[in-house]
């Protein structure tokens, strides 16, 4: 499966700040699932081999913020990196309103 336009947005923006040396791994980056909880959403990615070893192992995006336009309080972010490749996409809602199924209108920023 292919990663919506949001989460490929959001995973760029997350490592254009925070770890831009694995930027080299975002066209490569592939969905094997997705879990939906309504106020939470885990995109997995499917594995993908390290151009190096590595043993990083990393939570990205905490900071991030994006405004969507149908909820109230928007979105956090946690961007899992297992050694040294991404491996995880977490969106949760800032309150217990649910994550429109489609997201079409929205904006990032640091916070």
């Amino acid at each position: 499966m292919k990663l919506t336009e949001f989460e490929l947005d959001s995973i760029r923006i997350i490592l254009e700040r925070e770890e831009p040396t694995l930027l080299k791994y975002l066209p490569q980056l592939c969905v094997s699932s997705r879990e939906d909880s309504g106020v939470g959403r885990v995109t997995r990615f499917a594995r993908i081999q390290p151009s190096i070893d590595q043993e990083m192992n990393l939570t990205l995006g905490k900071s991030l913020y994006a405004d969507i336009g149908e909820m109230a309080y928007g979105v956090g972010f946690m961007l899992f990196i297992d050694e040294g490749v991404p491996t995880e996409l977490e969106v949760f809602s800032h309150s217990n309103e649910v994550i429109p199924k489609i997201i079409v209108s929205y904006k990032h920023s640091y916070i």
